[in-house]
């Protein structure tokens, strides 16, 4: 049995609706939660991707149980 990774994102628009179905999409790979600055907008993302974690605040999706990677899927402008 292979170990699976656990991905988070920072950024619940467009951007991450296509990364999300991709890994789900992917051997090894499972949605864990997502962190938005609109948490009602995290709370959709999270539940149209069957995740049941989401926040506005990205250090509460930095201490989920089972992170492994984060994609950031904000504007890039505010990547940083």
């Amino acid at each position: 049995m292979s170990a699976s990774l656990g991905f988070g994102f920072i950024g619940a628009g467009a951007i991450a609706n296509f990364h999300a179905r991709a890994i789900a999409a992917a051997d090894g790979g499972r949605l864990v939660g997502v962190a938005s600055r609109r948490r009602a907008m995290a709370e959709a993302f999270a539940h149209a991707h069957g995740m049941s974690f989401a926040t506005d605040d990205v250090q509460d999706l930095l201490r989920q149980p089972g992170l492994d990677a984060v994609c950031i899927t904000t504007p890039s402008a505010l990547h940083l």
